[in-house]
């Protein structure tokens, strides 16, 4: 337990497991490696949320097990999941929650399953491009081989891993 004499550090109060509200009823547990539960299809619901020490940025991460099929059901979703940890991040739910947290520059990740398609990766870039006029920055990760095919593409334009391909709107690209 924290006290003024002995505070405890952002890590070592996120690896505590706590319940955290995104978007009403919703909840979620939070550890040191972040618990995944959810996904893209629960909108109103935050998959995982760690810090990263080396990076000095709070981590909110969102989950698509699911191929991307170009529907628009998955792409609505997917832009309700934004909204819900936008909401979560900026309206005052996450500092209320990790007061330790305020003040922390934050990443959004997408994790999915396969690189996503044409207008999931138009989608992704409009919402990288308006989530860094908040300096909210989004990285996009695809499953093995995407990601090995990404740090193909990263070695070619001098970028590193952690991309979904040409075009995804994740690095700027």
């Amino acid at each position: 337990m924290a006290t003024p004499s002995n505070p405890v550090s952002v890590s070592e109060a996120l690896q505590q497991p706590k319940q955290v509200p995104a978007r009403g009823e919703s909840e979620v547990n939070v550890g040191e490696e972040g618990v995944q539960i959810g996904g893209v299809e629960q909108t109103g619901m935050i998959d995982a949320l760690k810090y990263d020490e080396e990076a000095g940025e709070v981590v909110l991460i969102m989950v698509e097990p699911r191929p991307w099929d170009g529907s628009e059901l998955q792409l609505f979703q997917l832009q309700e999941k934004f909204n819900a940890y936008l909401s979560f991040a900026l309206d005052g739910e996450m500092q209320d929650s990790y007061p330790m947290l305020i003040g922390k520059p934050l990443r959004i990740v997408l994790n999915c399953a396969s690189e996503p398609d044409g207008m999931a990766r138009q989608l992704l870039r409009m919402i990288r491009d308006q989530i860094a006029f908040q300096g909210i920055k989004l990285e996009v990760r695809a499953a093995a081989v995407a990601s090995v095919r990404a740090e193909d593409a990263g070695e070619a334009t001098g970028e590193s891993g952690g991309s979904c391909g040409h075009g995804c709107g994740c690095h700027g690209g």
